[in-house]
């Protein structure tokens, strides 16, 4: 397909496939949502290497490390400005970035299976507030190269409209034939 609407080029498509069909870790893949697929696979390691060892009953423990250090990471994204450093690969890999959910998931399906306690009920409203800053970084980091994006699309159009004192001037001439006695003195308003 991404040769049929020149997006690649065979051998880029031939090497995306490849990837894709090893389970590669790091991009090019036939396609970008493929990124998750190396966050599911640590997961299920983590799983199979309990399960392999015998040592299934060491998921709860295993799981409020990674939620902790998570959660942790999380706490410390803003204070210490870790944008930059959020954004790379390997800590994805290593469950930082997602593991709070990881930790959050596997509590409420030891409350489920096993028995609702205190203890499991702090970690889970714990790893949740994990969730939620990751959440909160993951929109951050996104939209801040949209927002720019956007800044420039429109200061194309109408300059300087991405500020509040620009706005109003990048809107004077539309208001002025959608009001006639609008005002150009603003502050008689």
């Amino acid at each position: 397909m991404l040769l049929a609407v020149g997006l690649s080029w065979p051998t880029d498509a031939v090497t995306r496939l490849v990837r894709t069909a090893l389970f590669a870790p790091y991009s090019p893949w036939v396609d970008s949502v493929y990124w998750t697929l190396g966050i599911e696979i640590a997961f299920y390691a983590v799983v199979w290497t309990l399960l392999w060892l015998g040592r299934f009953h060491l998921m709860e423990v295993v799981a409020i490390a990674i939620g902790l250090i998570s959660t942790l990471f999380w706490c410390l994204y803003y204070p210490l400005d870790w944008s930059e450093f959020a954004e790379t690969r390997w800590l994805a890999l290593l469950l930082v970035h997602h593991g709070c959910f990881f930790a959050t998931g596997v509590m409420i399906w030891l409350m489920r299976f096993k028995a609702v306690t205190p203890f499991r009920l702090v970690l889970c409203a714990l790893f949740l507030a994990g969730c939620v800053l990751q959440i909160a970084s993951s929109v951050d980091v996104h939209t801040v190269g949209r927002r720019a994006d956007a800044i420039r699309a429109t200061d194309r159009l109408l300059p300087g409209c991405h500020s509040p004192d620009g706005m109003v001037l990048a809107a004077r001439p539309v208001l002025a034939r959608l009001v006639p006695d609008w005002p150009d003195d603003l502050s008689s308003i």
